[in-house]
């Protein structure tokens, strides 16, 4: 079985290292000597470096730790054509969710966990054009559709002031409380059914969040339509 391990970078990055009794990969690696460090302390064998998609603040430590390692990054235009990275016997699935850029992808193991880069956040998505907006809604859409069990592991730690805005947006909604009585900076992760029920971009057929976008003045003509309302809100 495959484990994940955050780094935490930055005042809000995170990176990611996904490995098995032998082998790991790297995945937006912004901390690239402390990844290094716990690579060498558990005798793993780094196979290669990944990115959730092409923003800076996601591929800065892949050179670092190319440097360290004397492992390769992959590009996301030179992915395996199959859509899986194999790590050991055992792999991670690439699921690609264009939008916040044209090259983001998400990293899925086994209904266990997913790693969402800069696509799904906590109470949150990505910045993304309106002109993308429909192509990124149907990312969010496979994201959504996997078990509610399955944790996620998003590319930043925005959570704090999500969830605020989240509760101004739906008062009612306990499970946005709930949730931010147990958030804690020590490990930033959510879940598939968690965000169902937090995630105001993933709730936009809710009453309290039509009303919201209404008073707004917004469109809510249909589900793509108050989906780019929210991102053109907020």
């Amino acid at each position: 079985m495959l484990k994940v391990k955050q780094f935490r970078y930055h005042s809000d990055n995170l990176g990611y290292l996904v490995y098995g009794l032998v082998e790991a990969i790297a995945i937006d690696p912004g901390a690239p000597e402390i990844i290094f460090e716990f690579i060498k302390d558990e005798n793993l064998f780094l196979k290669k470096i990944y990115n959730t998609h092409n923003h800076f603040d996601h591929l800065m430590g892949n050179e670092k730790l190319e440097e360290l390692s004397g492992m390769t990054s992959v590009k996301n235009n030179e992915l395996p054509t199959n859509d899986r990275i194999e790590i050991g016997d055992d792999f991670l699935s690439i699921i690609h969710t264009p939008g916040h850029t044209k090259d983001s992808i998400c990293f899925y193991y086994k209904d266990k966990f997913i790693i969402t880069g800069d696509t799904l956040f906590i109470a949150n998505v990505g910045n993304c054009p309106d002109k993308d907006a429909e192509i990124f809604l149907d990312g969010l859409n496979k994201i959504q559709s996997l078990p509610d069990n399955v944790e996620i592991y998003p590319g930043h730690d925005y959570t704090e002031r999500s969830l605020k805005r989240a509760m101004v947006i739906e008062p009612s909604n306990m499970d946005i409380l709930e949730f931010q009585k147990s958030y804690s900076r020590s490990k930033i992760v959510s879940s598939i059914g968690t965000e169902k029920k937090i995630n105001t971009y993933l709730r936009t057929d809710k009453d309290e969040v039509v009303k919201h976008l209404l008073a707004k003045g917004m469109d809510i003509s249909s589900p793509l339509a108050r989906f780019k309302s929210f991102l053109k809100l907020y």
